[in-house]
């Protein structure tokens, strides 16, 4: 299967940088930073807005947000943002899954730039988010964000872009992610009927995407790596990298552990109840 969409379709916006910031950033080995560089402010700022926004339209027409507590009322912006980022960004995944040209750790297309710079946008956003309420959330968040976005960030050397679909595609779990939050700390948002469904849900996408595929394009990743490494990518930044992945996949299987072991703890109540 082929998809046409290859280009960039932002590629219009971009603004010239000064050449001594350009060949900062192609002597430190991002060439692929100028050239998107527009995008990821782009989206930064949308995400950015989409936040600011949600706290000022959703009292408006929800009012039992103004009930929530001050760490709900953030949360509830941040997953109504992290909502909109999952849609756009699997939907970039899906193109880039059947793209036949990205076929190296080092291909690349305009259209995958783009789309990693949009993730880029995202965790800057996230990192920002993450540090600024650090004591609400904790340090586990600010170092998914941390290293969220020192992947996508090397990605733009150009690197990993073969991979970058099926790791953007763990994304297709978080739409029930945030269902999930919003059924369990907004009363009557989401009737019980659609929180079974949407618990299902959540478990069959994560286990596809995040444990069963992730799985296996971490395999392929760490071979092909090992077996042809890129060249120009610097061994340290390669090296990080499946560092990350691997911390990150583990992260992976120790959630759908504990979902696992929820799902079946609601079950047994469930039964209780009816027994």
């Amino acid at each position: 299967m082929k998809l046409s969409i290859q280009e960039d379709p932002l590629a219009q916006w971009a603004f010239e940088l000064p050449a001594g910031v350009v060949k900062a950033f192609n002597q430190a080995g991002y060439t692929e930073l100028a050239p998107h560089l527009h995008e990821i402010l782009i989206f930064l700022a949308v995400y950015s807005g989409i936040y600011t926004l949600s706290s000022v339209v959703t009292p408006a027409v929800y009012p039992a947000y103004r009930k929530l507590s001050k760490r709900n009322q953030v949360n509830f912006d941040m997953h109504v943002t992290s909502q909109v980022q999952a849609i756009v960004l699997c939907a970039f995944a899906w193109i880039i899954f059947f793209d036949p040209d990205l076929t190296s750790l080092t291909s690349h297309t305009p259209f995958s730039s783009m789309a990693i710079s949009s993730a880029v946008g995202y965790f800057l956003w996230d990192l920002y988010v993450s540090i600024k309420y650090v004591n609400m959330f904790g340090m586990p968040f600010l170092a998914h964000a941390a290293a969220a976005l020192f992947t996508f960030f090397e990605a733009l050397r150009p690197f990993l872009h073969n991979y970058a679909a099926p790791f953007m595609l763990y994304e297709m779990s978080t739409p029930f992610v945030n269902n999930h939050w919003f059924a369990s700390h907004v009363p009557g948002m989401i009737s019980p009927e659609l929180q079974k469904i949407n618990g299902l849900c959540l478990l069959a996408m994560f286990f596809i995407f995040r444990i069963v595929l992730g799985s296996y394009f971490g395999i392929k990743l760490f071979t092909e790596a090992f077996t042809n490494p890129p060249v120009g990518v610097p061994s340290w930044s390669l090296y990080a990298v499946l560092t990350t992945y691997s911390l990150l996949s583990a992260l992976n299987f120790f959630w759908f552990s504990k979902m696992i072991r929820l799902a079946a703890k609601a079950m047994r109540q469930s039964k209780r109840k009816s027994d």
